[in-house]
């Protein structure tokens, strides 16, 4: 199980590699095994009786999954389609369709054949590339910063933003105008350096990432080839007049012991008797002198990207990389959320304190409404979208790029915008949207980080709705001692925002996919015991206004336990809608009530219920249809 008890962005990713490793362990050993792989949600939790409980997993996510390694051939890896979708950047498939025992029709399968030397970063929808929006201050900022670095000025610049903002689109961007010279600004030598969640723990690792980059290392290279290819850069670097042998000899072993790779030779002994500390110093050295020797041939930008993961080492290199910028062509930029606790938001301040006139720093916000639907249109080019459609997508968005295209693509996996030829259509207005599983990733890496407390307290607030007030949470949120400073703490993680305060404190989720993606994580049967409560509540909170709150007070009853309480309040809304002239929504509510009625045992109250909701659809269609239809 990868994803509890916490929750990670590639955990399917993860799931992958652990069944190649298990894999290719068992080979070493002579045993053949098989693996299925599956993503999505499942029960997880205690079953079993008073005497013996014991954690399962279960659902059709699981099943498939099982039936999937069932069909495996001994070392093969078949992966579900979920995990397929999340991962086919990062490893090489094949497609196969099976028969799987208690499903009609072939299932696609897809079979693990290498993990990729260069997995792809950016985001977005197949065959659909939006032209860069919202952008064009910050992407002139880099555009300046590079062009001063290749011609010899070296520069740092930091690009801040939340989960998909647009960070890696981008540098994407930058890296293309990059690698398009001019008679004035050489084309530079491009390297990128990614941090990976587990990287915290290992030192170095978006350097080592970097130089795997530069090398050309592939995951399968034995370790004579590395070192080869180390041997073989310092070599020409010593001919060309950019390293001495000296160095060469400093530099070799280090970035060996970095990359744990072996030479063969006398490399291997020189820091046998070296403790932690001389090695860490000399290391620091190593890879400066080798990258001001690389950048002596050609200009380098050397992209450091997600340092919110970064290992300290890598931070502290970093710093010293700052003392190069004065005398070598080198642009360093670094990649980071905005994560004030991790050790890389000190990054700034020690560039303002070592080069701040060679320093600077791009903070992405979300697009505008505007922006956001530019960035629709020009995803699907639909000239007849469907406002309804169009406003879904921006609300549930909320200026947030990736939010936007996985939204987009979730609309197009569901049949709601399809291609007619080559051209996109829309087949019609829709009431909602899956949270897309690659959204609510990104959401719940960052809500599994929060204390056990602010949980239950997010929780409660998804369930009261995305718009929520903080009276009405004090009540609700039983397991926190401090609401106040659970909001404020909440807040400070960019998960809500506070909204109106008068008449009364009001609070917002940051995101509606937040809220979605956060109320997903409610198990099924809680979710009427909290949608009960809330009801409870706002009907003691508000019980001199409790008209202002019917619609509130409908919509948690209906998803409540209690029926009776449900189809009283459906009534009443129904019956306000259309005093209000609000003829669609009465009509809904009405109906929704006269089906919650069914439910219920025949009592005077109910057929009363009952009369009066058919009454109000009558005057309804009265007023919008023929008295023969009213009558009905």
């Amino acid at each position: 199980m990868f994803g509890t008890p916490r929750s990670h962005e590639n955990d399917p990713e993860r799931a992958i590699l652990a069944a190649i490793e298990i894999r290719d362990a068992a080979q070493a050993l002579g045993l053949g095994v098989t693996a299925g792989i599956n993503s999505g949600e499942v029960f997880f939790g205690e079953m079993g009786s008073e005497q013996h409980r014991e954690l399962t997993v279960m659902g059709p996510v699981v099943n498939l999954a099982a039936r999937l390694q069932g069909k495996a051939e001994s070392g093969q890896i078949l992966v579900g389609e979920p995990t397929y979708g999340h991962t086919e950047r990062m490893f090489r498939f094949t497609d196969l369709s099976v028969e799987i025992k208690g499903i009609d029709q072939p299932v696609t399968a897809h079979r693990v054949e290498e993990t990729l030397a260069r997995p792809a970063r950016v985001r977005g929808i197949e065959g659909r590339r939006a032209r860069l929006i919202g952008r064009d201050r910050e992407f002139d900022n880099l555009k300046g910063a590079l062009t001063k670095a290749v011609q010899g000025d070296g520069q740092i610049l930091a690009i801040i933003g939340e989960a998909g903002v647009g960070k890696s689109r981008l540098i994407a961007e930058l890296k293309q105008f990059a690698m398009t010279p001019t008679a004035n600004r050489p084309s530079p030598m491009w390297i990128e350096g990614r941090c990976v969640e587990l990287g915290e723990t290992v030192s170095y690792w978006p350097f080592i990432d970097a130089f795997h980059y530069y090398f050309g290392s592939r995951t399968d290279d034995e370790d004579s080839v590395r070192a080869d290819a180390i041997t073989s850069a310092l070599q020409g670097l010593v001919a060309s007049g950019d390293l001495t042998d000296r160095q060469m000899d400093e530099i070799g072993p280090l970035l060996g012991h970095m990359r744990s790779i072996e030479f063969g030779n006398e490399w291997d002994d020189r820091l046998k008797f070296a403790d932690g500390q001389e090695i860490r110093h000399r290391t620091f050295h190593a890879v400066q002198d080798f990258l001001v020797a690389l950048s002596r041939r050609q200009p380098i930008v050397l992209v450091l990207d997600d340092l919110h993961w970064a290992d300290s080492s890598s931070i502290d290199l970093i710093s010293l990389l700052m003392e190069s910028l004065a005398d070598s062509p080198i642009f360093l930029l670094c990649v980071y959320r905005p994560e004030t606790d991790h050790r890389c938001w000190r990054l700034g301040a020690i560039a303002e304190r070592k080069c701040i006139e060679r320093f600077h720093e791009v903070r992405l916000r979300e697009l505008t409404t505007d922006e956001s639907r530019k960035l629709v249109d020009a995803l699907l080019n639909i000239e007849d979208l469907p406002e309804s459609v169009s406003d879904m997508i921006l609300a549930k968005a909320h200026g947030n790029p990736f939010f936007v295209e996985e939204v987009v693509r979730s609309l197009i996996d569901s049949g709601v915008v399809y291609l007619d030829g080559d051209v996109w259509k829309a087949s019609g207005a829709i009431e909602s949207v899956t949270v897309p599983e690659t959204v609510q990733s990104v959401v719940l890496t960052r809500v599994d980080r929060l204390e056990a407390e602010l949980r239950h307290v997010l929780q409660s607030a998804s369930v009261i709705g995305r718009v929520f007030r903080r009276r009405v949470l004090e009540r609700v949120a039983t397991q926190s001692s401090d609401i106040e400073q659970a909001l404020w703490e909440l807040e400070d993680h960019a998960l809500i925002y506070q909204g109106r305060t008068v008449p009364e404190p009001e609070y917002v989720f940051r995101h509606a996919l937040t809220q979605d993606a956060v109320y997903q994580t409610v198990v099924q049967h809680r979710r009427a015991e909290f949608h009960g409560s809330v009801a409870r509540e706002m009907e003691a909170l508000y019980a001199d206004d409790i008209d202002a709150h019917i619609e509130q007070l409908a919509y948690h009853y209906e998803l409540s336990d209690d029926d009776g309480k449900a189809a009283e309040y459906l009534l009443r809304a129904g019956e306000k809608a259309r005093r209000n002239y609000l003829n669609d929504e009465a009509t809904a509510y009405l109906t929704k009530c006269l089906e919650m009625l069914e439910a219920l045992p025949e009592t005077e109250y109910t057929a009363q219920q009952r009369l009066d909701a058919n009454m109000s659809l009558g005057k309804l269609r009265h007023g919008a249809a023929s008295p023969e239809e009213a009558e009905r």
